[in-house]
């Protein structure tokens, strides 16, 4: 699997082979990132794409400097359990 950012699209992705299986919709906002969407095709549910889509989403915003709004209820659930994102989670 392979998991990019696509900044035209604005959504983080995950493709198995050439099958975009999973993403992240994102809005831009000058130095935020506001993640409005998480899905993941249902065939692949169960094997933590979604959190590792979220990884990427934050490597992505630590490397920019940028602060996340977490619109999502899937990525405001795991940002609100794991004090690790604190520092790009924009409450």
């Amino acid at each position: 699997m392979e998991y990019k950012i696509n900044e035209e699209e604005k959504q983080v992705q995950v493709f198995d082979g050439n099958k975009k299986i999973g993403l992240i919709d994102m809005i831009f906002k000058g130095n935020v990132i506001d993640a409005v969407h998480t899905g993941v095709e249902k065939e692949y549910g169960g094997q933590g794409i979604a959190g590792k889509l979220v990884d990427k989403l934050v490597d992505y915003a630590r490397e920019n400097n940028k602060k996340i709004i977490p619109s999502c209820p899937y990525i405001r659930d795991k940002f609100e359990k794991d004090d690790s994102y604190d520092d790009v989670y924009l409450k």
